[in-house]
């Protein structure tokens, strides 16, 4: 699989360093996610289950900074 970003964050609830990896090959996205205290998970996507994710994310990314209730 081809990676694509990655993602460094603090996790805002544990504190705690974390970084997110995408990658793709043909007809399946992955995420990876891990805190350097908690773990990791590695999930796969397809494409279309991929574009509800980003929706959702950019939805809840409004509420969040307060732009939509």
């Amino acid at each position: 699989m081809k990676e694509v970003a990655r993602i460094d964050f603090v996790d805002v609830s544990a504190n705690d360093n974390g970084f997110a990896l995408v990658y793709a090959d043909r007809n399946r996205i992955g995420l990876t996610l891990s805190l350097e205290h908690d773990g990791d998970i590695k999930v796969f996507f397809s494409p279309e289950d991929t574009i509800r994710l980003v929706e959702a994310l950019h939805l809840a990314t409004g509420i969040a900074s307060g732009r939509d209730s």
